[in-house]
């Protein structure tokens, strides 16, 4: 009769085909049967799985499985023969339809492999709190834990994955402005990726943190989705397409839209006094901790280039847009017999102001976004003038052209907040 050693190799095969298979299902159903399995080997492979896999339904797979192993841990805790009954099951009864009898003695075996569980849980301390704790999902979440932890610890992680979740959003920004600049990508920038969540108790104490938390989940969705070119063209070793980038970077101002309702929320919890939001529509200083800022100065000169650059008339965007499109339509536009309009230079917004007024950061970053697909986009205009090829360019330029537009409407909607 088969024993343990069957169900032992069947861990084996669902770790290998957890950890190398091309299928993404078979990677998904893998990860199932080790998080029912309760087999303390399989925790590698599955964090691994659930911080790198390509797949979305694998990596919250993956997620659930964790959650399982602290289900787990926290029966032995209450009731080892509960835990002794729940390992019995999957190797008796096979819960994922798969008949593997065991003798109930090396049940055993399984239950005191659970303290190395315990051990194997601790050592992945670095993911496995963000994996517990995460929310949503296409997977049912993790048994909750009856721990409620404290607001202020709540809202510094949710702080803290607020900052990661901007800081790689400007990278990756980074990168498709070079796209558009005619550099290429930097496949060595690495993504903090954090996993925003909290608890099912947390959620249930602190509403309005579960609602920040949800936030915090939709930029990591956007920002996933924003990446994927990004990383399909590194694991490819192959340059990035202009067309690929370009729409990708009004993706991008959706996820700092996102980041930027959250920042708020995160201020309104945290108890803050002064928001960006409260800022009139004229307005002189924000008070921040430690200086004082003169929104009213750059509000000012980044819509001054807002307002240049969209011009209905002569603005550098609405022009390039414009002139791409006559060629699309028709082979050839005026605009190659005219003077190209001036580009203004970036605007350089303090990092410490940015930081301390996250819509004026936004607004400045977007601003520099536009300009710097204007300035790619125009030298190809240019180019294509010149070899009298404007028609067969303009289908692949004129997605760039119409996100730089739209990366000034995206400045200027920041710029709203801030004056609303």
């Amino acid at each position: 009769m088969p024993d343990l050693e069957v169900f032992e190799a069947e861990v084996k095969t669902n770790i290998k085909t957890l950890s190398s298979s091309k299928n993404a299902k078979a990677r998904r159903k893998a990860a199932a049967w080790l998080g029912e399995a309760g087999d303390p080997n399989a925790i590698t492979a599955l964090t691994l799985a659930y911080k790198n896999d390509r797949d979305a339904q694998v990596r919250n797979t993956a997620r659930y499985a964790l959650g399982m192993f602290r289900a787990l841990e926290e029966a032995w805790n209450v009731d080892q023969e509960l835990v002794g009954q729940l390992l019995e099951d999957v190797a008796l009864n096979g819960r994922l339809g798969r008949r593997v009898p065991v003798p109930v003695r090396t049940v055993v075996k399984l239950v005191l492999g659970l303290l190395l569980a315990a051990a194997l849980v601790a050592a992945a301390a670095f993911v496995l709190p963000m994996v517990l704790g995460t929310s949503g999902g296409t997977d049912s979440p993790p048994p909750a834990s009856s721990v409620v932890t404290d607001r202020d610890t709540l809202l510094q992680n949710l702080r803290a994955q607020w900052q990661q979740l901007t800081a790689d959003t400007e990278t990756l920004r980074q990168e498709y402005q070079k796209v558009l600049g005619g550099q290429q990508l930097d496949c060595t920038r690495a993504f903090a990726a954090p996993a925003a969540g909290l608890s099912e108790a947390d959620r249930r104490a602190q509403t309005d943190l579960a609602v920040i938390a949800d936030g915090l989940a939709g930029a990591q969705q956007q920002l996933t989705a924003a990446r994927a070119p990004f990383d399909q063209a590194c694991n490819a070793g192959e340059p990035l397409a202009v067309s690929d980038a370009a729409p990708r970077l009004a993706e991008l101002g959706q996820v700092s839209t996102t980041l930027l309702a959250v920042d708020q929320q995160l201020s309104a919890a945290s108890g803050d006094v002064t928001q960006p939001t409260d800022v009139p529509a004229e307005p002189d200083v924000v008070p921040t901790a430690t200086a004082v800022i003169d929104v009213r100065a750059h509000v000012v000169a980044l819509q001054a280039i807002i307002d240049r650059v969209t011009d209905s008339r002569t603005g550098a965007a609405t022009l390039l847009v414009q002139y791409w499109e006559d060629g699309q339509r028709g082979g050839t536009t005026t605009g190659c017999r005219e003077t190209p309009p001036v580009i203004p230079d970036d605007y350089l917004l303090p990092a410490d102001v940015a930081q301390a007024v996250p819509a004026l950061g936004l607004a400045a970053s977007s601003v520099n976004t536009g300009l710097m697909g204007l300035r790619g986009g125009w030298a190809a205009f240019a180019d294509a003038c010149a070899r009298g090829t404007l028609g067969p360019e303009a289908a692949g330029a004129l997605p760039s052209a119409q996100a730089a537009r739209d990366a000034f409407k995206l400045a200027s909607d920041a710029i709203n907040q801030l004056r609303g």
